[in-house]
């Protein structure tokens, strides 16, 4: 499967970006953080994966850029702020010089399906992919592609009566896709981080490990 191709439509992209400072410095700081560790990076063939998004303090959604995993640190015009979106149509409207990320949609969904999700993380991990669908984790089946509307709709159905705000579900035809979803951005990678050390490995190997 080739990473990173865009499968939405956009319906209008406004080049401009009224992304606040403070939202900026919140979500740049965990990208980092998950660019530093190689959750969010890039391929040897050059192709990135992984991508974060979160609700700005207006209410919309910011979410990395498509192909920024090769970039250790990201600037304002990296992002891109969705002013509407239809998961069913495969639409976007969104502020930002760059194409939002493949993902979005699958971003997009969590956010209408679980009420008090505030932040989501997708990341690429092969080790901890193979332990959440070997240990029973919620898992998309392996017939559904990323970035699809398939997709968008088995995220809900998936999630349809959850009542939790946070959580970690692998997805089986996107090898080494893993999401994580919580109600803050600092949330959703403490989930990750706990995960990796309860589920994965023990804490002494945590450091050789990352």
């Amino acid at each position: 499967m080739i990473e990173g191709v865009i499968k939405y439509s956009t319906s209008k992209q406004v080049k401009k970006n009224s992304l606040s400072k403070k939202d900026f410095e919140k979500i740049e700081k965990y990208r980092r953080r998950l660019n530093r560790i190689n959750m969010i990076g890039c391929y040897d063939n050059g192709i990135g994966f992984g991508n974060i998004s979160m609700i700005g303090a207006d209410g919309k959604i910011i979410i990395t850029a498509s192909q920024t995993g090769h970039l250790k640190s990201l600037r304002p015009k990296h992002y891109a702020k969705l002013l509407k979106y239809n998961t069913d149509t495969m639409t976007l409207r969104y502020e930002g010089t760059g194409k939002a990320s493949s993902e979005t949609l699958t971003h997009c969904s969590l956010y209408e399906s679980i009420k008090g999700v505030k932040a989501v993380i997708h990341l690429h991990n092969e080790k901890l992919w193979r332990a959440l669908i070997d240990a029973g984790y919620p898992t998309v089946d392996e017939s559904v592609e990323y970035g699809t509307k398939e997709m968008a709709k088995a995220v809900k159905e998936l999630f349809k009566e959850s009542r939790k705000t946070s959580g970690i579900f692998a997805t089986a035809g996107h090898f080494e896709g893993v999401f994580v979803f919580a109600g803050d951005i600092k949330s959703a990678y403490s989930l990750l981080l706990c995960t990796i050390t309860t589920k994965i490995i023990n804490k002494r190997t945590y450091d050789a490990y990352l």
